[in-house]
Parts: structure tokens; sequence; C-alpha cells
């Protein structure tokens, strides 16, 4: 093999490693398969059901959920973790709202993706 084909096959080597470093953890993230927003009047609370499997919850998790109502954001709160690797998981916010008002919840994954849910009140 001469020099040149050497440092040309190294090279064409290291590139693949770094791409499949940088590349594959992201290749198999994915974002929140499913949000759901339950308003409950009485309670002045929405309640925002997840889900967005992982097999590393500390590494992998839903980091951020929003709220908006009428399509302004109004709360957002950041999350380290995620409880549970399988199933639905749920927070509950404080929020008032009134008879024909539009609440969004959008839940982002601290990789990749995001997803969202809306719930008219009744």
């Amino acid at each position: 093999m001469s020099h040149a084909t050497y440092r040309l096959t190294a090279l064409f080597v290291s590139a693949l490693a770094i791409l499949s470093i940088t590349v594959l953890p992201s290749a198999q993230a994915h974002g929140p398969s499913k949000v759901e927003a339950v308003y409950d009047g009485a309670a002045k609370t929405v309640t925002v059901t997840i889900v967005h499997s992982t097999s590393k919850p500390t590494m992998h998790y839903v980091k951020q959920v929003e709220i908006f109502k009428n399509g302004e954001s109004i709360s957002k709160t950041d999350y380290g973790s995620q409880a549970g690797t399988d199933g639905p998981f749920s927070y509950t916010y404080p929020l008032d709202a009134v008879k024909g008002d539009q609440i969004e919840a959008k839940a982002t994954c601290n990789i990749f993706g995001s997803a969202k849910g809306t719930v008219t009140v009744e």
C-alpha cells in the first residue's frame, strides 16, 4: 500500500468514526410520539400526558413542556430527566381559562423532536 493510499484510508476511517460518534446517537433519538392536553375547569389546571419511550431517562428525555393559550406562550417548564422508560407520564400546570380558549402543550425532547397536543375549553 502506498503512502498516499494509506493516508487516504486513515482519513476515511477517521471521518467514519467521527460520523458514527456524532450522528448515530441522534439517529436513534426521537421526539415524543404523543402529547395530550386535558383542561380541568374546576381545578383550573391543564394536565399534559406525554408518550416518549427511552431506555435512559436521565440521558434522553423530555427537556421542556411549553403551554400556549390562544396561541400565546404562557409557561415553559424545563426538566433534567423523565419519569419512567415506557408508557405515558403526566405533568399538571395551573391555568385559568374560559370556554372557547384553545390550550396547546408542546413537549420537546432533549436530543431531537417535539410533539403537540391541543384542547379547546368547553
